[in-house]
């Protein structure tokens, strides 16, 4: 009867966190892909996810600091991409599914560097 419980309760553990690491529509509106330009700030190369932030200048002047997250470690890793992929300074455009009640954040499909190279965090981005 213990084990079974034990087993229940790990079950129900690893499902809050299956279920607490998936909240992408928490976090962001599927229906509502949108571009940012910015320039990067901050590099948090680290799990679970990678994120880029930016700081975007809007029209009336007035600045705003984005969060772009990527994909994990490994997933970038394996995709050819490293800390220096995209670097503090670089200006980018950034392309994803927004944050939802308007959160500055950004899930990115693709990021479009100042020399119009395309880069997506699940495709390597040094094409041979």
């Amino acid at each position: 009867m213990r084990a079974q419980f034990l087993s229940l309760s790990l079950i129900g553990f690893a499902a809050q966190a299956v279920h607490a690491h998936h909240a992408f529509s928490g976090n962001y509106d599927i229906d509502l892909i949108g571009t940012v330009e910015g320039v990067v700030e901050e590099v948090a190369w680290g799990n679970p996810h990678v994120h880029y932030y930016i700081t975007v200048a809007n029209e009336d002047g007035s600045q705003e600091l984005w969060d772009v997250e990527t994909g994990n470690l490994r997933f970038m890793s394996l995709a050819g991409w490293t800390r220096n992929t995209i670097q503090i300074g670089e200006t980018i455009k950034v392309t994803g599914p927004l944050g939802t009640s308007g959160k500055h954040r950004v899930a990115a499909n693709s990021f479009e560097k100042e020399d119009g190279t395309v880069l997506s965090p699940s495709r390597s981005p040094d094409p041979q």
